[in-house]
């Protein structure tokens, strides 16, 4: 189980999961937060007795034939970066000639040390950063000029108060041609790949649909 970071929004569940599911092993940033559902995760991997990683940059792990690679954070300083959201896990998986990337909320401030340190951020598809958002430096034009996505998914709720996801970011994706798929107008994005070729549930978004 991945926590990329401590926010609510990323963990909201997790202790449900850690409690329904046989769980081997959970990877979070050392990251910590004051909210109750930070406690309860906590706390649920104390009673499951649940292993507890928080893995570096270079880290792989195994998910049946194909590999999760940590690309990120660069540094586990916890008092490096201003932002918990620049401690988020940013993972790729590998399966075969095909890739994603998951960049958790991580902004511009993590990207540019990830990309310093020569971080394999290639990828077919990326998850945006941050739900779309364009602050912070979150989804930079640096950052799509090394991943070169094919596809870019963004999860985000639906008429969010923070304007997620941004037109500036929504402008870059479509001047680069990228195929875009977002939850907030078409729910639930299922990708799917035989190694070579990637599909998907639903048909990219477009302006007009």
């Amino acid at each position: 189980l991945i926590l990329t970071h401590p926010d609510a929004d990323h963990i909201g569940n997790a202790a449900d999961i850690i409690d329904d599911y046989t769980v081997d092993v959970v990877l979070m940033p050392a990251a910590e937060n004051d909210s109750k559902t930070y406690r309860n995760t906590l706390e649920a991997i104390e009673d499951s007795e649940v292993i507890v990683e928080n893995p570096k940059l270079g880290d792989t792990y195994s998910l049946g034939d194909g590999t999760i690679q940590i690309v990120g954070p660069v540094s586990e300083n916890l008092g490096l970066y201003s932002d918990t959201n620049s401690y988020s896990i940013c993972a790729k998986f590998v399966y075969k000639d095909t890739s994603y990337l998951f960049m958790g909320d991580a902004t511009g401030e993590c990207t540019d040390d990830m990309i310093a340190a020569g971080a394999d951020l290639s990828a077919d598809v990326i998850k945006a950063a941050h739900h779309g958002s364009a602050n912070d430096g979150c989804n930079s034009n640096e950052l799509y000029d090394t991943v070169r996505p094919q596809s870019v998914v963004i999860s985000c709720g639906y008429e969010n108060s923070y304007g997620h996801p941004h037109w500036e970011v929504l402008e870059m994706c479509e001047s680069e041609n990228l195929a875009i798929y977002r939850t907030d107008l078409q729910g639930d994005i299922i990708s799917y790949t035989d190694g070579k070729h990637i599909g998907w549930n639903v048909a990219e978004w477009k302006e007009d649909i």
